[in-house]
């Protein structure tokens, strides 16, 4: 009812979105859960996407599903990949992402804002960084999205939460919805100019490969998996033996 009162689309369950961001490539059996998107009905609205999204790792007795609450908002421009790591839902072993990034790719900023985010931006694309994330835009973020992390990739911003939205939560609600009035909108002017200088070409609209994507880096939690897997298999061969 909610949906079609504000002429949106819902879909209590739906398949992979196959979005580019982080968490849309981990696993398998990928879907969407309690769905709500604007249809563009009137041609003029905004797209955006927000609901729970599911995975499954593993297999068998060693499977395991994870949720993430996710907004999705489409950009005019693409531009460099660039992620905000919130330090309020890290754990002990650092980010709560199934993705980690290369650490010589951290941009601090100025103000406090790198006591709420960390910001990973491609090598050599800092001054690209820097004219997205304006102190207007980087104070909207503080104010209003600091318990999450966000990602800029192609032509597209997500928001991620560690922990599923409520669905029909009018609190949750009113918080994406203010989000995109706040962050998504001042994102928007700010990158309506927005031209890779290594391309040449603000027609084209595309990013230079090497700002494209983020280099990975290897996570602690899979450091921590395989250290565990060789201590079982040691214990196995050789435990047993004694």
């Amino acid at each position: 009812r909610f949906a079609r009162a504000n002429g949106l689309e819902y879909s209590p369950a739906a398949g992979d979105p196959g979005y580019p961001g982080a968490i849309f490539s981990i696993g398998h059996s990928r879907h969407v859960a309690d769905r709500i998107r604007s249809t563009g009905a009137d041609g003029t609205s905004r797209y955006f996407d927000f609901g729970n999204f599911r995975y499954t790792t593993g297999s068998g007795k060693n499977q395991s599903t994870r949720t993430w609450g996710f907004l999705a908002f489409r950009l005019d421009r693409r531009l460099p990949h660039m992620v905000l790591d919130s330090r309020a839902n890290n754990s002990l072993f650092g980010t709560n992402l199934p993705a980690a990034f290369d650490k010589d790719q951290v941009l601090s900023l100025e103000g406090d804002f790198d006591r709420y985010f960390t910001l990973y931006c491609p090598r050599e694309y800092e001054r690209d960084a820097l004219y997205v994330f304006t102190p207007d835009l980087m104070a909207l973020l503080v104010d209003e999205a600091a318990p999450f992390d966000v990602e800029i990739v192609d032509d597209w911003m997500f928001v991620y939460s560690n922990k599923p939205f409520r669905t029909g939560d009018a609190a949750t609600y009113a918080r994406l919805f203010r989000i995109m009035d706040t962050v998504g909108a001042k994102a928007l002017r700010q990158t309506v100019r927005y031209a890779d200088e290594r391309v040449g070409d603000f027609a084209a609209n595309i990013v230079a490969p090497q700002g494209a994507r983020l280099k990975r880096a290897v996570s602690v939690w899979a450091i921590l998996i395989g250290i565990a897997i060789f201590a079982i298999w040691a214990w196995m061969i050789f435990g047993t033996r004694g």
